[in-house]
């Protein structure tokens, strides 16, 4: 299956990270938090912020959802690359297939400030980034 054209642009990459990491901000400020929400959309848009990165260098990333290894992927000169950050927090809380049966815990409330701050930290980075390395952020 041919990619769409729009999977090539790294400024829509780059604005669904801002806003699945807007969503995560959010959930924590509601009545109600669900926090396996704000884990997930935390890792979500790391996940796109630095696919992001991936697609303006034309690196194929097909199948690829580990941050560490997308992380990997970057070229020496990149911040997630030359230094890393520990990005175990969002990938262990988004690695369930969202059935109850996958995790014994709901991640707690520092567990979701902690990604939402992890998140947070590589969309800085990325956008940076991507910056410096010539594609205009907006």
């Amino acid at each position: 299956m041919a990619k769409r054209e729009y999977s090539k642009n790294p400024d829509r990459w780059l604005d669904y990270a801002k806003q699945d990491l807007e969503y995560a901000e959010d959930t924590i400020q509601r009545d109600h938090p669900i926090f396996r929400y704000t884990c997930y959309f935390s890792q979500q848009s790391a996940e796109k912020a630095i696919k992001a990165a991936l697609v303006m260098l034309q690196i194929d990333f097909d199948e690829v959802y580990n941050l560490d290894a997308l992380a990997a992927m970057l070229p020496a000169g990149w911040g997630l690359r030359d230094h890393p950050i520990d990005l175990h927090s969002l990938i262990e809380w988004a690695d369930e297939d969202g059935s109850p049966a996958e995790r014994f815990d709901d991640p707690s409330e520092e567990n979701a400030v902690e990604n939402v701050t992890l998140a947070r930290k590589v969309m800085v980075v990325m956008l940076n980034d991507i910056q410096q390395h010539g594609h205009p952020v907006h």
